[in-house]
């Protein structure tokens, strides 16, 4: 019998520890980063929505700030060109001299310089009436040679946001109306400057109303290219959150596929593949992993070597087949027999060894008994109608410390081979001296 290599054997156990840890410490940070996982991909999701719309609300305030530094901008420059002394003396001669037509053709000549210019309008403020004095709305302005008789002056009837207006007006010098009004598909909106103070007590003002349908068509292109904006980085943020939870499936997949070979590849590395039982390689493991219980724990377990009789003779009458199916039945009926924390291994062969949790001899006797008695109640029928029947021989050796697995074996065996020399279909425990009956059994025969 040849020594194993029980570093290699030592090494694997020791492997499938660290496999097992590192495998662990895996799963338990893949469940402890669930939550920050799912909080970024929250924000993966929310971050774009939040970027645009601060975008969208910056743009948006910067595009109704330009407009209205335009309109403001338009409307100062309209009123600088504006001679206030012969406003007033238009007014006060209720626009019968030259004051009029003068005032309202360069009105006109300026209208017609800005296309999205609407309107523009003087107006005085006298005893809290607001009156309209130029027009250049085309419902009359157009008629610049005969303008309309009567009064010069049309009162008008200020709304609340106008009359907010007035009082801002003549406090700063300046007044633009807070928000559009729309027409329909059109939107306006309108300014007004003080003119500067002339000899008549009123407070005149130049006011312009601009179309917003620049600004109009700029904030529909905003929003557009927005929500374009925002559906492509929804997309894009669904592709990232898809791909990091697939990356997170599959290194769980991954994982439970590492784990699944490597216990497939120690099952099949433990296992011999005729009878299921364990082989070899676990068997050095086991008795590892007992001898350490045993040091610590003081657990105490014997090891039990058998094998079937004459077995040579079944394959010579019957057939290595017929051999290959006694080793099977063999197997299956001790598994019946044994408990669940013991563990049987094919050596080789015909010869099988038994590690279990024995507190003594008498038990570790009376376990092999149940075992020899099982097998030879076996019987199996060739395909000729021959009937198959065997024994086994059974060595014990009750672990102590310090027995290595080669020299326990080695106890075992002996115990085996003095069941073999005594007649086969028996028992021996190994006690100290056993070796010098077994010589002595051996030189009988020969």
């Amino acid at each position: 019998m040849t020594e194993p290599d029980h570093k290699n054997k030592k090494s694997l156990y020791q492997d499938d520890i660290q496999f097992r840890k590192d495998t662990g410490q895996i799963r338990e940070y893949l469940d402890k980063s669930r939550f920050w996982r799912n909080v970024v991909l929250v924000l993966i999701m929310l971050a774009p929505l939040i970027s645009f719309g601060l975008y969208y609300s910056a743009a948006r305030s910067q595009v109704d700030q330009d407009f209205r530094s335009q309109l403001v901008t338009t409307t100062r420059m309209v009123a600088a060109v504006i001679d206030a002394g012969k406003h007033d003396r238009m007014v006060a001669n209720g626009g019968n001299g030259s004051e009029y037509p003068e005032l309202l053709s360069l009105l006109a000549g300026i209208h017609s310089q800005f296309p999205e210019l609407r309107q523009l309008t003087t107006r005085i403020l006298r005893d809290n009436n607001l009156y309209i004095v130029l027009d250049t709305d085309l419902a009359y302005g157009a008629n610049l040679v005969n303008p309309p008789s009567g009064d010069l002056l049309k009162a008008h009837t200020t709304t609340t946001e106008e009359n907010e207006g007035l009082r801002l007006l003549l406090g700063t010098g300046l007044w633009y109306s807070k928000d559009m009004v729309f027409n329909g598909e059109q939107a306006y909106q309108g300014a007004c400057v003080l003119l500067p103070a002339a000899a008549s007590a009123d407070r005149t003002m130049l006011c312009s109303v601009f179309s917003a349908d620049a600004w109009l068509k700029h904030i529909n292109l905003l929003e557009r290219n927005s929500l374009l904006a925002i559906f492509f980085t929804i997309l894009a943020s669904i592709f990232l959150a898809y791909s990091v939870l697939k990356n997170h499936v599959q290194v769980t997949k991954s994982l439970h596929l590492a784990e699944k070979q490597r216990d497939m590849f120690l099952e099949y590395s433990r296992t011999d593949p005729l009878t299921g039982a364990l082989n070899r390689r676990a068997f050095d493991s086991a008795y590892v992993i007992a001898e350490a219980q045993l040091r610590r724990n003081k657990l105490p377990f014997a090891l039990i070597t058998l094998d079937i009789d004459h077995f040579k003779l079944i394959n010579d009458r019957y057939g290595h087949d017929q051999g290959d199916l006694v080793l099977r039945a063999l197997v299956q009926s001790l598994q019946k027999v044994i408990r669940p924390s013991d563990i049987l291994m094919r050596m080789g062969g015909e010869e099988f060894a038994i590690l279990c949790n024995l507190a003594d001899a008498n038990q570790a006797w009376s376990m092999a008994e149940k075992l020899r008695e099982t097998a030879a109640r076996i019987r199996l029928t060739t395909s000729d109608g021959k009937t198959i029947q065997f024994t086994i021989s059974l060595g014990i050796r009750i672990i102590a410390l310090g027995d290595n697995v080669v020299l326990a074996q080695k106890y075992a065996d002996v115990a085996l081979y003095c069941a073999k020399a005594g007649g086969r279909n028996k028992t021996v425990i190994y006690t100290p001296g056993l070796e010098e009956k077994l010589q002595t059994l051996q030189a009988a025969k020969s």
